[in-house]
């Protein structure tokens, strides 16, 4: 189970235990791919972290 689509981007997803950094240019989408990975993850049981410097924590939520 993991993301349609990405998964068959990066040939199967990020391997489990693994940490992954996503870079692009502003406005390409890293803040909103990053929430949506970890909100999957949490629907699924499983745990993660983000780290966002530059993102308040009520722009988050």
């Amino acid at each position: 189970m993991g993301i349609p689509g990405f998964d068959d981007l990066v040939n199967g997803g990020f391997h489990r235990g693994t940490v992954n950094t996503i870079t692009g240019a502003s406005g390409s989408g890293k803040t909103v791919f990053a929430t949506q990975f970890i909100y999957e993850g949490i629907k699924n049981g499983e745990k993660g972290m983000t780290i966002m410097p530059l993102e308040s924590a009520e722009f988050l939520k």
